[in-house]
């Protein structure tokens, strides 16, 4: 497999701008910094394995990658999930469980405190 340094040099400008660091690109992409140091210098090839993790976690396409062809990155449509929908308000039993729950913690924080004035109560005072 040859190395196309020009998307090795794309890719290390990606990382720069994105304030990503090799070691950081390293331990989120599961490779060796020596390696990510190799590849993005242009030492070793980037691998359908890399560029699989690559997408995965950076949105970089994978045929770009490999080959130098298309867009370097995923369309924004494509890559953006589905913005997550707020949680419906509580309700009825679920939200008196919920009430519960925080009085019944209330009153453990309670008798925590209790318990710390009385053991700090206890403790010799310095003169």
């Amino acid at each position: 497999m040859e190395v196309n340094k020009e998307i090795c040099s794309e890719l290390k400008r990606f990382f720069r701008a994105e304030g990503i660091s090799q070691a950081e690109a390293a331990e989120k992409l599961g490779f060796s910094t020596v390696y990510v140091n190799a590849m993005l210098c242009g030492r070793v090839p980037i691998t359908k394995k890399m560029a699989k993790r690559l997408n995965e976690l950076y949105g970089l396409e994978p045929t770009w990658l490999l080959t130098g062809e298309g867009p370097q990155r995923v369309s924004q449509e494509a890559a953006a999930p589905e913005p997550a929908q707020p949680a419906p308000p509580c309700s009825g039993p679920e939200q008196n469980s919920l009430v519960d729950v925080i009085r019944q913690q209330q009153e453990v924080i309670s008798k925590q405190q209790e318990m710390i004035q009385s053991l700090l109560k206890m403790l010799p005072t310095a003169k």
